[in-house]
């Protein structure tokens, strides 16, 4: 338990180390193209509604497979 307390506070102490006085306030913000953000929408709400559809075909496969003998 005091190894995990002396890492943690070795990396706290790390992270001071790298902050400056108004850092984040400084840094200019990256901008994204919208297409990005729409296309990644697409694919990955597609991707999961696919993901549901092969899932319900095969549920109603494997009923179909136990109600013919």
């Amino acid at each position: 338990m005091l190894k995990t307390f002396y890492g943690f506070l070795i990396f706290l102490v790390s992270c001071l180390a790298y902050a400056e006085e108004g850092g984040a306030a400084d840094v200019a913000t990256p901008t994204v193209d919208p297409i990005v953000v729409v296309l990644f929408g697409v694919v990955f709400f597609g991707g999961i509604a696919y993901f549901a559809w092969l899932v319900w075909r095969n549920e109603q496969k494997r009923k179909a497979e136990e109600g013919n003998p």
